[in-house]
């Protein structure tokens, strides 16, 4: 599956080179299925995708910040074993519409999509593009009929490749097979396997250590993408009130579900938030966790978290390091605030937190013990009657118990 987690968006590499982009992309005609017709060896070699033929890439808008992206193949000839893969596009900086990032599923890190040509608009539809990565080496030629397109646009997508210095062994295009005979997806894409697969099946998955659900897939299934999502993906109630001194300080995280567990979540146990005030009045966000027991190694991240939206004040966004785009912090439930014997300060005593998508869920709490005890059962209920009961977002226990190394609140060694 090497050749399909870089096939078509993610070729990384360490060469730089100043790539003219196109200056204008209309995102409505782009999406949809392409075929691909052309790419080169240096793609080929460097992807270990040597054998794909009857390659496609499906895109359909989510919002107004990312795509979806759906890329399929055949391995060998045009009935082989069906390779696919699935993730999302997004452009980072507006003012330079032809280079994308894209992020795939079991690739670490995002890579560059830069369209440097695009033919014309017909029927709503680009009908080509010339994409290439950065170092301007991978080579991807795109075509929404792959028979027209050799006989109208070939002749000159060629010239301009080999007047920007696409040829000689390693970079000249290279013709890709596409038939009649070919076994194509439809062209919604193949990710919706992973939207109806029922508990029994994750069962069998999981038992088998075959779990392959990740953020992204989840994503596309969630995102309104026009493919026939049932009614409860629609955004939850957010509160509305929200005592940001009663929501600071530190958080035990009691419960996750599938999306965070196996992507950024993955093997954490002892998982802790820390907010605080900062002076501009946003949120100090402190995230840690060990790795693979309560002992393990810790891991940590810092951001921060805005309201955006006074109206709004249960709808927070928060920000990473790592992420280029603030990502949704909705509080859709809160406990009852209380003071205890370290904090005078009324303190809401556990939290609820999603996404527009219900695809992510967060469960906190102040003490793990009296969680335990006196909320659980209710959260647990409102949870399931407010749809947070389906494989991909059910609730999964996070590991807190009296052996886990928690990093310092406020300064000073935490223990409950």
């Amino acid at each position: 599956m090497r050749a399909l987690r870089v096939f078509l968006f993610a070729v990384f590499t360490v060469c730089s080179g100043d790539i003219p982009t196109v200056t204008k992309l209309d995102l409505k005609a782009y999406v949809g299925r392409w075929y691909q017709p052309f790419q080169n060896r240096w793609t080929k070699i460097v992807n270990v995708d040597l054998d794909s033929v009857c390659t496609t890439a499906d895109y359909k808008i989510i919002n107004q910040t990312f795509v979806s992206v759906y890329n399929a193949g055949r391995e060998g000839w045009p009935e082989g074993k069906r390779r696919d893969i699935a993730g999302f596009a997004y452009i980072p900086d507006p003012s330079q519409p032809g280079r994308l990032k894209v992020v795939l599923d079991g690739v670490p890190t995002a890579g560059d999509y830069l369209i440097i040509k695009l033919g014309p608009i017909i029927d709503g539809q680009y009908q080509y593009a010339v994409v290439t990565s950065s170092g301007d080496r991978a080579l991807y030629v795109l075509a929404r009929n792959p028979i027209s397109f050799l006989d109208k646009y070939a002749e000159e997508v060629l010239k301009f490749l080999d007047d920007n210095g696409y040829r000689g062994f390693l970079k000249k295009p290279l013709p890709l097979l596409q038939a009649t005979n070919c076994g194509y997806p439809e062209s919604s894409g193949g990710w919706l396997t992973s939207c109806v697969l029922s508990d029994t099946e994750y069962k069998l998955y999981t038992a088998r250590k075959m779990v392959k659900i990740f953020s992204a897939v989840v994503a596309l299934c969630l995102a309104g993408t026009g493919l026939g999502a049932p009614a409860y993906f629609s955004p939850p109630k957010t509160v509305s009130e929200l005592d940001v001194q009663s929501y600071l300080g530190r958080w035990y995280q009691m419960f996750a579900d599938l999306v965070v567990v196996s992507t950024f979540e993955r093997n954490a146990d002892c998982v802790t938030a820390d907010y605080g005030l900062n002076p501009n009045n946003t949120i100090s966000v402190y995230n840690a966790n060990t790795d693979g027991s309560p002992t393990g190694p810790r891991k940590a991240i810092k951001g921060y978290a805005y309201v955006p939206n006074k109206n709004e004040p249960g709808q927070l966004l928060v920000k990473f390091p790592v992420n280029p785009i603030p990502g949704p912090y909705w509080v859709i439930q809160l406990g009852p605030k209380e003071t205890t014997w370290r904090n005078a300060q009324p303190q809401y005593q556990y939290s609820i937190v999603s996404d527009p998508m219900r695809a992510g869920l967060f469960v906190l709490a102040r003490d793990p013990a009296d969680f335990r005890s006196r909320f659980q059962a209710d959260v647990l209920q409102w949870l399931k009657v407010n749809q947070f009961d389906h494989f991909y977002n059910k609730p999964i226990e996070t590991v807190q118990t009296e052996a886990c190394k928690y990093p310092p609140a406020d300064g000073k060694p935490e223990k409950w």
